[in-house]
């Protein structure tokens, strides 16, 4: 009989792995038989395969719903990011607007010589954008290392405000180049004289862009938009005011001279805002 019931126990156990085995792939969990509850082996083998059956419920279920939540994160990241940088876009395509709409008012000589002098700056600005700011300053924040994004960002300054000696001389032969090409000589004088004047906000233009690069990277959004929208909104008053003379009986503003004037003076004011 001993033998027997040894023969027996050592036959069952070998059913029960087995079914262990079954018991995982679907996920559920066993129980022993009630004549071999009280076997120590049985019951290691039991709780172990019940832990791995738990395991696999836990871990396949979470797992869309952490993938759903990455999407729907990275959605909400794209969202916070782009936003703001459409509001500081159309900030900036509304003080063009504003600029020819107040120079229209001016003459029609005020707005041929701004049409000469945007095609002359737009062209050589573009030396002054320095948008790899922005991946750089990303990179090293996104690596820890804050004092490598602040060695970048004064990197670029030096960098930039030694391009923009290049910008600068360009803007001053404005003139020279719109005679060179044959346009009227009033039209290319005035668009010479704004140009110049122009010149003086591209320290100011350097070192916004940067800093709005700089911030951006770390998806601070803020700064950028309440200045682009605020510096907007000064602009529109200021040309209002010294450019046509508005609301004040009597006084007709300084005209074609105050443009610039006012350009440079909102671009700083930016900067310290």
């Amino acid at each position: 009989m001993a033998s027997s019931n040894d023969t027996s126990r050592t036959s069952y156990p070998t059913k029960t792995i087995h079914e262990d085995h079954k018991t995982e792939s679907t996920g559920t969990m066993t129980t022993l038989p009630s004549k071999d509850r009280h076997h120590p082996i049985e019951t290691q083998r039991l709780l172990a395969s019940n832990k791995r059956a738990i395991s696999v419920d836990e871990s396949d279920e979470p797992a869309e719903s952490k993938k759903e939540q990455s999407i729907k994160d990275d959605v909400v990241d794209i969202l916070k990011l782009g936003f703001p940088i459409f509001l500081s876009s159309l900030s900036w395509v509304g003080k063009k607007t504003t600029d020819t709409a107040l120079l229209g008012h001016v003459s029609q000589e005020a707005l041929a010589a701004a049409a000469l002098l945007d095609l002359w700056t737009m062209a050589s600005q573009v030396l002054l954008n320095g948008r790899i700011l922005g991946v750089l300053v990303g990179g090293a924040i996104g690596a820890g290392n804050n004092m490598l994004a602040g060695i970048y960002l004064q990197v670029s300054y030096v960098v930039l405000f030694a391009v923009s000696i290049v910008v600068v001389v360009a803007w001053s032969l404005t003139e020279q180049v719109w005679l060179w090409y044959g346009s009227d000589a009033e039209i290319s004088h005035m668009a010479g004289f704004y140009a110049k004047a122009l010149s003086i906000a591209i320290p100011g233009i350097v070192s916004f862009n940067q800093l709005a690069q700089f911030f951006s990277a770390q998806k601070i959004m803020h700064p950028e938009v309440n200045t682009s929208a605020f510096g907007h909104f000064v602009y529109l008053v200021f040309g209002l005011v010294f450019v046509l003379g508005w609301p004040f009986p009597g006084f007709e503003g300084y005209g074609f001279t105050a443009c610039p004037l006012v350009t440079v003076d909102v671009t700083y004011f930016q900067l310290g805002f």
